[in-house]
């Protein structure tokens, strides 16, 4: 299976935790060649939703393909004084395959209330293929 999408458990320095989904753009609608992979931050697995079931999320900054396979302590950050800061772990939950594109809408490689409504279709590993679709306001519904 080809690996395009991952779900990896992000935990913070203070012990607090989210869930990274990120998932391979279309090639046509990749914004940033070094940022190929839409990221949505989430609190549940989502092949864990129902056919029009729907959780709360949030559409963060694309991410480097190295996510991809990535695993352990995130390099720090640096903070605007130069000093690094701290950025936890992530641990990869699931992986598969799978596919992002934009259906309406204006979106940028960043996180914003422009963006528009965005459709993933693929299936983590021991699953069936699914389809979801993510709207500006993070919202992850399952489709299908």
């Amino acid at each position: 299976m080809e690996r395009s999408m991952v779900l990896l458990r992000h935990t913070l320095p203070d012990g607090a935790w989210h869930y990274d989904w990120l998932v391979r753009w279309r090639a046509g609608d990749v914004r940033d060649a070094a940022r190929p992979l839409l990221a949505v931050r989430v609190m549940a697995p989502p092949d864990g939703l129902d056919v029009g079931a729907s959780m709360a999320g949030e559409v963060i900054r694309d991410h480097r393909e190295i996510y991809l396979d990535f695993e352990g302590e995130l390099a720090p950050a640096i903070g605007p004084d130069g000093l690094p800061i701290a950025r936890g772990v992530v641990e990869r939950i699931a992986r598969g395959s799978g596919e992002a594109w934009r259906v309406a809408g204006e979106t940028g490689g960043n996180a914003g209330s422009e963006r528009g409504l965005i459709e993933i279709r693929g299936r983590f590993e021991g699953s069936q293929e699914m389809l979801w679709t993510v709207d500006a306001a993070g919202r992850v519904d399952r489709r299908g």
